[in-house]
């Protein structure tokens, strides 16, 4: 139970984004640009609840740790 948590707390400008898979099978594939950065290919765990990156390639984007 969630109760009187949130369990995501997403903070953005409120643009939306849409994306066209590569692929959907066994996994969605999609390509997409990060911070203007490369285009490069991630896949989407629909059953996944937590987002998995490589350690050098995060800091590469400069995501926080």
């Amino acid at each position: 139970s969630f109760k009187g948590q949130t369990p995501y707390d997403v903070h953005g400008d409120g643009q939306t984004t849409r994306l066209k898979f590569l692929n959907t099978g066994p996994l969605p594939l999609v390509s997409v640009r990060v911070n203007g950065g490369d285009e490069v290919t991630f896949f989407i765990d629909t059953g996944g609840s937590e987002v998995a990156l490589d350690t050098d390639f995060a800091k590469e984007l400069g995501v926080p740790q």
